[in-house]
């Protein structure tokens, strides 16, 4: 093991196992998501760190913590961006025992995850929907955790007089990993939020990861609607929150999902990020740097 050098209190050098790729296109000085292990100790850990295609970095270590025991390296590298974005997001949102939770983008790597967790934070009392597009409908049922599974390629229907949401019921929160400035990343022009607004109940709060460019603007100059809630996801002092992610999945709770595995070398790098802006992957891209070898 690469021996790991205390910088100061808070800073470790780590020895880098592999990392997953966020949707950035920036190749360069951005905020990756990693597994790595902290050999001082020989502690397995897995968090957060500054430019983590490298097979060392420095991290804080409020900023990390024991990756879960049941998982392999490149399953925990998987985890962090998109645990800790449901996890700040669901809990924002008040998600708790008996919650109805409707989650936009079921079948990407922020609503996999974010299905999974609701699920554990509502209970067997409360539900969980999904919306996804026709071709990944049976892959989220078959992650088991959702009460019902929507195509929103099929407007008509989703927001329709007979929409299989009435059967749902009103729900209590709105996860929208989707809605963004692109217009085809909304449902028939509008936002999530403002199609799906006839399911709400006057205290449904939306908590969006992406949103449209007039909710940026309103958020800016102060003026962001009541029960909605633009969300940056907060990498400071997350260890406690991924402690909690761990004990997730090592009950069971989450499953990591990954859609495929690159190897660290300039056509595995350039591969990945065809393959995460494809926006086609079913759950996480990740990044091999020691091609398999558990370090």
């Amino acid at each position: 093991m690469q021996h790991v050098q205390q910088h100061s209190q808070n800073i470790v050098e780590v020895k880098n196992s592999c990392t997953g790729i966020p949707h950035d296109r920036s190749r360069q000085q951005q905020q990756e998501r990693l597994a790595v292990v902290h050999s001082s100790p020989s502690d397995k850990v897995y968090g957060t760190g500054m430019g983590a295609l490298a097979e060392k970095i420095i991290a804080k270590d409020s900023e990390i913590s024991l990756k879960p025991t049941t998982t392999t390296f490149i399953q925990a590298a998987s985890l962090p961006v998109v645990s800790l974005t449901a996890y700040q997001a669901l809990t924002q949102g008040e998600a708790k025992t008996g919650s109805r939770v409707l989650i936009v983008g079921a079948s990407g790597g922020c609503g996999l995850i974010g299905i999974q967790m609701a699920r554990y934070m509502v209970g067997p009392n409360g539900k969980v929907g999904g919306i996804c597009g026709t071709h990944n409908l049976d892959f989220v049922r078959n992650m088991g955790v959702c009460d019902m599974v929507m195509d929103y390629k099929t407007p008509e229907v989703l927001i329709g007089n007979d929409s299989p949401l009435k059967t749902f019921g009103e729900f209590d929160l709105l996860y929208d990993t989707v809605s963004s400035p692109k217009p085809t990343d909304n449902l028939n022009g509008q936002s999530y939020d403002i199609a799906l607004s006839k399911f709400f109940t006057p205290r449904t709060k939306t908590v969006a990861i992406h949103g449209v460019s007039a909710r940026w603007l309103w958020m800016l100059l102060g003026w962001e609607a009541r029960n909605f809630h633009l969300m940056i996801c907060s990498t400071k002092r997350t260890g406690v929150q991924l402690q909690s992610i761990a004990s997730m999945v090592d009950t069971g709770a989450v499953k990591p999902v990954i859609d495929s595995v690159y190897p660290f070398a300039p056509e595995g790098l350039e591969s990945a990020y065809a393959r995460l802006l494809s926006r086609r992957a079913r759950g996480k891209v990740v990044i091999d740097i020691f091609r398999g070898q558990e370090v």
